[in-house]
């Protein structure tokens, strides 16, 4: 694809490594509008709970998208334009960032500096006593994972 000057910006598309031809007169316009791209306002958490209040969501609740750091998410519960609760599970223990994507509408801003904590759960420890002096193998079992 040949590079020429244009008012208007241009994309370059790849399709299997090969590039594409637009069929619009040779050129590929695009236009981004900052009115159509979701923004995050705020991120309240409560525990394992998160409530992310903002505009540009979508009101069917899979698609939306909020990935905690780069392994976990956050099932959606409830969601309206300007509102998403969502529940971690199976996450590791730590603070991470937050990133909210909308189907066809692309990352929410307003979530660069917004960070988590996931505390670490622990449902149960057997032994529950021991004596001193004495070495014993005890259980500890969380819910939450928790990466060293």
């Amino acid at each position: 694809m040949t590079r020429t000057y244009h008012i208007k910006p241009q994309v370059e598309v790849f399709v299997g490594g090969f590039p594409s031809k637009c069929s619009d007169y040779d050129t590929c316009n695009y236009q981004w509008l900052s009115a159509q791209t979701p923004t995050v306002s705020s991120i309240t958490q409560s525990n394992t709970l998160l409530t992310i209040a903002g505009t540009g969501f979508s009101t069917t609740m899979n698609e939306n998208q909020v990935t905690i750091g780069k392994v976990a998410t956050c099932s959606i519960t409830s969601a309206t334009t300007t509102s998403l609760t969502c529940t971690i599970s199976d996450a590791p223990a730590g603070n991470f960032n937050i990133q909210v994507n909308i189907a066809n509408k692309g990352l929410a801003t307003g979530t660069s500096n917004s960070v988590i904590t996931i505390p670490l759960q622990i449902s149960s420890i057997s032994p529950t006593q021991g004596g001193a002096g004495k070495t014993k193998e005890f259980i500890l079992l969380s819910s939450i994972l928790l990466f060293l």
